[in-house]
């Protein structure tokens, strides 16, 4: 998970640890492609507006990199998600404040969709 805000990161990641997933928390973009050199995830939680390397960057970056590519869910709290659907390069696009079961849900569709690891 890619989030910014500790208060979000912790809730999110007691959230995915509660529910049996194993979590790596990346504060930027940039510190995120660091870890991304050293662990294989199932898929990618990304919160766009970052300081030092936004959503958008981390997106543009990580596609053209040499990494097998994910499932990557883009957390916005921009008020017309689904228009920035569009202008976000990322399987899914979910919105905050995140509802958790439709979280979960979207998770586990994406994993089971991708097979085992």
């Amino acid at each position: 998970m890619i989030e910014d805000d500790d208060d979000i990161a912790s809730s999110i990641e007691l959230i995915l640890l509660d529910a049996g997933y194993t979590v790596a928390v990346a504060s930027n973009g940039r510190v995120a492609l660091e870890q991304l050199a050293r662990i294989s995830p199932r898929l990618i939680l990304l919160d766009m507006n970052m300081p030092v390397m936004n959503g958008w960057q981390f997106i543009a970056a990580y596609r053209q990199g040499p990494l097998r590519p994910v499932p990557l869910i883009a957390m916005t709290a921009a008020f017309h998600t689904d228009q920035n659907m569009r202008t976000i390069d990322a399987d899914a696009v979910i919105a905050k404040p995140l509802e958790v079961q439709q979280l979960l849900t979207l998770i586990t569709a994406f994993i089971a969709a991708t097979g085992p690891s």
